[in-house]
């Protein structure tokens, strides 16, 4: 049970958060490669203003963020295991492709915290695949002032 956020966490020392959402998304589940980073998650989809709406709502759109929610904690545990499950097991560690990405968009997302500034939502890659044909999306992200 949970096998892949298990080895996420103690094989690759991935970062955990679970937490309640006071805005009624039920239970937060999410792993990052980068733990502190976690922190802004969870600051961006329980700050009660509309820029949390937007965080919140933009990491529901994508398939290959490890943030999800469920009703509970079991089920947004059992979601993220499934969305772990949709990653190729040659991605599922701290060098790929798809964690450097997870990094790299958390931390555009504490710059546009910091900036007020959310114009970044739209140009993330929605799909696994669009990211792993155009990994060069991420590295292009740039926060426009």
């Amino acid at each position: 049970m949970f096998e892949r956020i298990n080895l996420l966490i103690t094989t690759h020392e991935f970062g955990f958060q679970s937490w309640f959402d006071n805005y009624g998304k039920g239970v937060w589940a999410c792993v990052s490669p980068n733990e502190f980073l976690l922190d802004e998650i969870r600051s961006s989809t329980s700050g009660g203003d509309c820029a949390m709406i937007d965080a919140a709502d933009y990491f529901d759109t994508t398939d290959w963020l490890p943030f999800v929610t469920g009703n509970d904690f079991i089920d947004a545990m059992n979601t993220l295991e499934n969305l772990l499950a949709t990653i190729p097991s040659n991605m599922l560690h701290r060098d790929s492709t798809w964690s450097s990405s997870i990094s790299r968009v958390l931390s555009n997302l504490q710059e546009m915290r910091r900036t007020n500034n959310f114009n970044l939502y739209k140009s993330v890659p929605r799909t696994l695949d669009e990211l792993l044909s155009h990994p060069e999306i991420i590295d292009e992200l740039k926060i426009e002032r």
